[in-house]
């Protein structure tokens, strides 16, 4: 069965058009591929940041109750203009010589408000040696 060269020049023009369809196809996936991966990496790094300023406040949190003791209750603030804020409180334990510290880090992004949370219990300024 021989085909004549109108029919041939159509059937090279089909897979043509099928090979830009599953070329555009793949493209697609592959730029949403890398939007998705972009995300992650911005919230990864938002969650690296917090993990910083956690520890710096813990460290300085942890140094005034060591000096001057904190009283219970909670308060916040706020890491300037940055967008990263945060929340801690101080809670006593009954019968004990331990105070326990919530340190809660927020920021609040385009799409979604980010938590991170650091807990951690300190003995009370007077049975500190």
């Amino acid at each position: 069965m021989a085909f004549s060269k109108t029919d041939r020049n159509s059937f090279i023009m089909l897979e043509a058009v099928l090979a830009v369809a599953v070329l555009s196809l793949g493209l697609v996936f592959i730029i949403q591929a890398m939007n998705r991966s972009i995300k992650i990496s911005k919230t990864s790094s938002n969650y690296i940041r917090m993990a910083s300023l956690a520890y710096e406040k813990m460290f300085e949190l942890e140094l005034a109750f060591c000096n001057y003791g904190l009283d219970s209750g909670r308060s916040e603030g706020s890491f300037g203009n940055s967008g990263y804020a945060y929340v801690y409180d101080v809670e006593k334990l009954e019968d004990s010589n331990l105070s326990r510290l919530i340190l809660e880090i927020f920021y609040q992004g385009k799409a979604k408000k980010e938590e991170l949370t650091v807990e951690t219990y300190v003995r009370t300024k007077e049975q500190i040696p």
